[in-house]
This record gives structure tokens, sequence and C-alpha cells, in this order.
């Protein structure tokens, strides 16, 4: 592997505008910028980028999905789990790559059975809280028995790597980071409140609601943009309609991939997430200014804010006392602004540059 800078990054699809989506094609796009050759490789239907890609980074799409399905049964899904082991070693001897980085559990899992660690070095790169990864016993073994030979895990923060380091020895932190230019906000934001998120239960799209119907309550005129899509949409438009917020949870649906505007035009970013593992809309928003308000999940936005530095942290799954902290640091301007500089600062530990040495420590060992 003398000399191979050649890195495969193996992701489930990217055509949708998520956190994970934008930090696989960022990173691809970072370690390109660097001199490393980058192959994304597709695992589903749709080969396209929803954030874009620069030329010299290729595309590969397999259907490759290892049993994986709601299609067939016990049998028809370890057959055609073992067909696409196959698929994947073919086509790692194909490319020939140095390093492949699977950014899901079943990805890494396949990579081994391929014995694709012959001759590249494989790691996962976990994006997901590990609480939230049920496997059945045939998975949870294969699980197992792959990560002790995986070269490295790369977890997004140090709950997680504790909790893979029983797992691997070689388990490292590499956070995410966010490219987004460093600069606060307008003098008079167009919006109080900004949200950025998938609408579904894990990123708390009810809980956003819970909330709203508190902050509303006690401080008319407040206006809250939230921008996003997902599956529980219909639902969250059919709330605005029956509260009549119409006019102050104003909702918009994610159609481009650069949002700093958005995040320029209000005074305060909330997330209401249930679970979390490094969420790059906090260091989005913090780079341009804003202080972060958050539930304190099990990981995640713990480990971007800093309470009462750079935003708050509100009792986990409790809008109670996540409405309470907006409306105290909507109603003290001297707050609000001392926290904004506290996230620029904090938004400056996590540029491409400061990441990108953690990425070449590893890929160059």
């Amino acid at each position: 592997m003398t000399g191979n800078r050649h890195i495969i990054l193996i992701s489930s699809y990217l055509h949708v505008p998520g956190g994970y989506e934008r930090a696989v094609v960022e990173t691809a796009t970072l370690l390109h910028q660097q001199g490393w050759q980058v192959t994304l490789l597709i695992l589903a239907g749709q080969p396209e980028s929803f954030y874009p890609l620069p030329e010299g980074i290729s595309i590969l799409q397999a259907e490759l999905n290892f049993g994986i399905s709601p299609e067939g049964n016990m049998f028809s899904r370890k057959a055609r789990f073992l067909k696409d082991i196959l698929e994947l070693r073919k086509l790692v001897a194909r490319v020939q790559p140095a390093h492949i980085i699977c950014s899901e559990y079943h990805f890494a899992v396949a990579a081994v059975l391929a014995g694709a660690g012959q001759k590249a070095k494989v790691y996962s790169w976990e994006h997901h809280h590990y609480a939230t990864q049920h496997r059945n016993l045939f998975w949870k073994t294969l699980f197992y028995y792959a990560y002790r030979r995986l070269d490295a895990v790369i977890c997004l923060n140090p709950d997680e790597q504790a909790w893979y380091a029983r797992i691997n020895k070689k388990t490292i932190v590499i956070p995410n980071f966010t490219a987004v230019p460093a600069g606060s906000g307008m003098a008079a934001p167009s919006y109080e409140l900004i949200s950025i998120s998938r609408f579904n239960a894990i990123k708390g799209i009810d809980l956003l609601v819970d909330t709203a119907r508190i902050v509303f309550s006690r401080r008319p005129g407040t206006r809250w943009l939230v921008i996003g899509y997902g599956e529980k949409e219909s639902w969250l438009r059919d709330q605005i309609e029956k509260e009549g917020w119409q006019n102050t949870l104003l909702l918009h649906t994610a159609d481009k991939p650069d949002v700093a505007d958005y995040y320029r035009q209000a005074r305060l970013f909330v997330m209401t997430s249930r679970n979390e593992c490094f969420p790059l809309v906090l260091l989005e928003a913090m780079r341009c200014g804003l202080p972060c308000l958050a539930f304190d999940c099990d990981t995640g936005p713990r480990h971007i804010i800093r309470d009462h530095i750079n935003g708050r942290l509100a009792e986990k799954e409790n809008p109670v006392s996540l409405a309470e902290t907006i409306l105290y640091v909507l109603d003290n301007t001297e707050e609000s602004v001392r926290l904004a500089a506290g996230a620029l600062e904090t938004a400056g530990s996590y540029t491409p540059e400061i990441i990108y040495k953690k990425w070449e420590a590893l890929l160059l060992q």
C-alpha cells in the first residue's frame, strides 16, 4: 500500500439534506482537497448527492443491502447477505483502495467478512448514538466479531469512544467540522429562533411543538423558523394550522445546501433532538454567531454546548425546561450577546484545517 492514497468512503445514500449526508460529503471533499484520491461508494438506489461534490471525487453505486431488507424471508435474506459480501469483495479488488471508511455498522461488518482488510485498512465511522443501534442476534454476533478486527473505530465524541473502546482498543475521536465562514448575524434579525432538523421522533419534532406552545403563549409575536424535511412534515403542518401559528412557526422545506443566510437571520438556534452524536447544525449555527439551546441528550449537544458559555442545555426531553431557557435568553440581551461570543469561539475549534490533522494522523499511521 506504499504511496496508495486511495480512500473508499462507503455510505448508504447522499441525496437528502441531512447532517450525516453533509458530514460524508464535506469530509470526502476535505480529503480530496488534501491530495487523497476519494471514491464514494453509495449502497442505495440513488447515486446523486444533495450537497455539491468537487470534480475529482468518483462515485460508485451498487445496490448492496447485505440482507437488511423487509423483503423476502430469513433464508432469502441470508442468501442476499452472502451474495452482497461476494459483490463487495469483487468491487474492492477492482478499485484497490488503501483505506475503506464505513459509515454504517453493517458496511464495516461486510468489509471485514469480504476480506477487505487483507489489502486495505478498514475503519468504521460511527454517526449514530450507540444506544440507538438495535441488532438481532445474527448481526450482534457479526458486529462483535468484525469490530474487534477493524483497524480503528472512529467516533464523534468521547462518550461514544468509551463505549466502542470496550470492543476495539483502537477507538479514536474525530469530531465533525464546519466549513461555514465565520460571521455574526443581522443587527435586526428576522426571526428570534431557528431550528434545522429532520421531522421525525428521534429529532424530537413533537417536543419542538410542545416547546413552541409554551413560548408562544408567554411571548406572543415570537417568530420561529423551522427548516427541514421528513416523515412527520404533514403532521407538523397540521399542528401549525390547528394552533394558528402560520405567522409564528414558519416552516420551510430544506431545498438548498447552503443555509448560512438563514442562521444569520435569527437570534438563537434551538435543537429538540432526543438523540444525537455530534450535530453539525450546532457547529454551523455557532459559526454564524448564534447561541445554541438544546436538550441535554445522552451524547451530542453536551460535547458542543458549554452551558452558560456558548449556549444552554435544558433537561432532557422536557419542553417546559427548554421553553423557560429560550425565554430567559431572549429577554436578556446581555446574556445572548455573551453566549454569541462564546459560540463563535467554540466553532473556531472545529474548522476543516484542525479536523483534517486528526484524519491525517489516522490515515498515515
